[in-house]
């Protein structure tokens, strides 16, 4: 599965550092694109799991707002 999450608040390459080290910790997530300037995240992954985890710890680690979750299967 592909989703493609739009995140408000990102801002430099920390932050792209911060969500993919997030990413790096989920099994069943195959690639984790983060662009800064469109403040968008693009994943590759197993399962809903491993996205409701990705989204999940976003949350709950950072000052990022989720704005929309689009997933295409």
């Amino acid at each position: 599965m592909k989703s493609i999450i739009n995140l408000k608040g990102m801002h430099c390459a920390s932050c792209r550092v911060l969500i993919e080290d997030i990413c790096s910790d989920i099994p069943g997530i195959s690639v984790c694109d983060v662009d800064v300037e469109k403040g968008m995240l693009t994943l590759e992954h197993d399962t809903n799991e491993s996205l409701e985890k990705v989204v999940a710890d976003i949350r709950n680690v950072s000052t990022y707002t989720i704005e929309h979750i689009e997933t295409i299967t």
